[in-house]
């Protein structure tokens, strides 16, 4: 628990007073990095629930390896000089209000942004802590003349005791895309998905809500999402945890990545038009 402080306090010291909003309610605490308004801590019971790398740069170098970092506007490699992932998760984003155990951020297109996707837009960002849950929500405004397309998911890293220990559900019957098999399509068979090797896998119209057992003190979690309906399930086990240089060889074992997100397909949204995206985190 020491180390994890440890980690939050090294983001407040490393830029500005207010790099790192925290919230609490109830016994409950939150923390949000202003460099791509990333949750990067969340305590329940005063357990950590996210992950954060030990190897993670908090300093706004890169993007913060760990906790829910926000995807937009495009989900993995979308072209030479053009940031993974988008840039929303590399910006630094306007803190408009914090309190009463929420706080609420703002992206607006600057020349950077442009430079990479040619659009204006208003991202408003909340993230609402409550005792047991953790809610972000995300609004994507289309403030320029024209429509635009683009993907988004939260990336999100969750603490577990043993990744090859916990289960998810919700999935049987569903098709995705391996990556880690030359990106083909399979139909998902097993009525739980155990973590056995390394996992990169997009699934396709899934439900609201999928639970992942056995987390942290053999509790489970609870995925609730909105306006995202599909899933991706990221782990990259003993091996390919390697090519990270922002993640320590042994940490595969300490999270899995369930990610809501909109990737399979893309949103079109038109000048004045509003999109939302949400998830809820709950420990049942």
């Amino acid at each position: 628990m020491m180390l994890w402080l440890f980690f939050i306090a090294l983001a407040v010291k490393s830029g500005c007073a207010d790099d790192v909003v925290i919230l609490k309610k109830d016994g409950a605490e939150a923390s949000i990095h202003r460099h791509g308004a990333t949750v990067i801590s969340w305590k329940v019971d005063g357990r950590e629930r996210l992950f954060l790398s030990a190897a993670s740069k908090l300093d706004g170098s890169s993007h913060i390896m760990g906790g829910v970092p926000i995807v937009f506007p495009k989900f993995a490699d979308w072209g030479p000089d053009r940031p993974f992932h988008g840039f929303a998760r590399i910006s630094r984003w306007d803190l408009v209000k914090a309190q009463d155990g929420k706080a609420v951020f703002e992206l607006k297109d600057s020349e950077v942004t442009r430079g990479y996707w040619n659009h204006s837009f208003h991202l408003e960002y909340s993230v609402t802590l409550e005792p047991k849950q953790l809610r972000s929500a995300l609004r994507i405004i289309n403030s320029s003349p024209t429509k635009f397309d683009f993907e988004v998911l939260y990336h999100t890293f969750i603490r577990v005791q043993d990744v090859r220990n916990i289960s998810l559900s919700g999935l049987q019957g569903l098709k995705y895309k391996d990556k880690t098999r030359n990106f083909d399509e399979f139909t998902e068979t097993r009525d739980v998905l155990k973590i056995q090797g390394f996992t990169d896998s997009v699934y396709q119209n899934t439900p609201k809500i999928h639970n992942i057992t056995n987390t942290i003190d053999g509790q489970t979690l609870e995925l609730n999402k909105s306006g995202l309906p599909d899933l991706t399930v990221w782990n990259p086990w003993s091996e390919e945890i390697k090519t990270f240089s922002d993640l320590e060889p042994k940490e595969w074992t300490d999270f899995v990545c369930a990610e809501a997100g909109h990737v399979f397909s893309q949103i079109e949204l038109l000048p004045g038009c509003d999109y939302e995206a949400s998830q809820t985190l709950s420990i049942l």
